[in-house]
């Protein structure tokens, strides 16, 4: 894999076909859980899976990004080698490789990717052997499914995608899509923000460094929101929640702004201020997550398992990423590195010269002008979702979620 990437001219093909395998395998295997969950869990018990999917994710993007980053990086395995015990050298010249290997990064991606696979080898067999519970948990759970309709459960492929077809239709998920397409323009930008303090010459060692100090405090603030988010009614949390997230990715443009250009010095006060505004926006982050994975759990049609919440985790993280990738694809549109002609017009009609313009700052301004026409919509488009009941959500309601006049006719 290394050497498809280091050479894109002929390992493009390849790298791209082993990555469509890879997370063809991860969404099949994300399905079952996701399923899993819905036929192990009760009704009053579901939220559980999304405390348990916000502590899995958490803990995944941590191990497979922050520790990435931070071990791979010369500068910062240097900090390590050099902060070292005394005691713990010995094991260091070991992974070393016979010596302290200073300006080399203490892992590679390869090894990296190596140790991973034989961790699914191990991991993805323990789980498929593992029983789904206790004979009195798995009576519990079956009478609960029984209650819920699980009698229509669908095993064939084309009737579930017709089912997911018929679902997309519904007046509810209709309106759930439109509000997944708009509900993360206000913080779009949030992304730009790490890659703004790195052109502007932020070290990638506290960024790494920052990220490791967020892990246990995001662990503790899964649990937090798992707490908040019960209920039948857990977007009243989300939207609260929401709310905040968006203040608080607002708070991190001055951040940008105030950072001195292709400079690598920190002062302390500046990362602390970065520590506690990234500490909050992960808290309002987390709980956003979680709230909407307890409001998928609760709507989705038992006949279709985990297949239903995939299909509106997928519409969410659609229109995250195509809010995200606009975003950035507009930011360097925008940005005007120099210019003469841009220096002309503004000493003209400002009376002084501007020279160039980071679009970034014009984006922000857009996304906080559209703020104030999404978050009325968000807030309208929760009252409606809290007012929904099971059959607004299913094809083929159950018999006891059909509304009175329903059953009466």
């Amino acid at each position: 894999m290394m050497g498809w990437i280091e050479n894109p001219e002929t390992g493009t093909v390849p790298l791209t076909v082993t990555c469509f395998l890879m997370f063809l395998m991860s969404a099949t295997g994300d399905i079952a859980v996701d399923g899993w969950a819905l036929t192990m869990l009760s009704r009053k018990n579901r939220s559980y899976a999304s405390t348990c999917q916000t502590i899995g994710v958490n803990s995944g993007y941590f191990i497979s990004f922050t520790v990435l980053l931070a071990f791979s990086s010369a500068d910062f395995a240097d900090q390590v080698r050099s902060l070292t015990p005394t005691m713990m050298v010995p094991l260091l010249k070991w992974w070393d490789g016979g010596a302290v290997a200073f300006g080399q990064p203490l892992i590679s991606l390869s090894s990296y990717l190596r140790f991973f696979a034989f961790v699914y080898l191990f991991t993805v067999p323990f789980i498929f052997l593992q029983s789904e519970g206790s004979p009195k948990t798995s009576l519990e759970r079956d009478s609960d499914n029984q209650e819920e309709g699980d009698d229509d459960i669908v095993d064939d492929p084309v009737t579930i995608y017709k089912q997911l077809w018929s679902i997309i239709n519904l007046k509810a998920m209709k309106r759930l899509i439109a509000f997944l397409a708009v509900v993360k323009i206000p913080f779009a930008f949030q992304r730009a923000v790490v890659m703004q303090l790195l052109d502007r010459g932020f070290p990638e060692q506290y960024l790494a460094g920052l990220a490791l100090l967020q892990f246990p405090f995001e662990i503790i603030f899964a649990v937090l929101a798992g707490r908040w988010s019960r209920g039948d009614k857990p977007l009243g949390a989300w939207f609260n929640a929401y709310v905040w997230r968006i203040i608080f990715t607002f708070g991190m443009v001055p951040l940008v702004f105030f950072y001195p250009a292709h400079s690598s010095e920190v002062s302390m006060w500046y990362f602390g201020t970065v520590v506690a505004i990234s500490l909050f926006n992960s808290f309002a982050s987390c709980i956003v997550f979680t709230a909407g994975c307890s409001f998928y759990s609760r709507i989705a049609d038992p006949a279709v398992g985990g297949t239903y919440l995939t299909l509106v985790t997928t519409l969410d993280n659609l229109g995250g990423m195509a809010t995200a990738t606009a975003v950035l694809y507009l930011i360097d549109l925008l940005t005007i590195e120099s210019s003469e002609a841009l220096s002309s017009f503004t000493s003209h009609w400002l009376g002084a010269p501007i020279v160039s313009i980071n679009g970034f700052y014009i984006i922000v301004a857009l996304c906080a002008l559209l703020s104030f026409i999404v978050v009325p919509f968000i807030r309208n488009q929760v009252a409606f979702f809290n007012q929904t009941h099971d059959y607004d959500w299913q094809v083929k309601p159950a018999e006891k979620d059909r509304p009175t006049s329903s059953k009466e006719n």
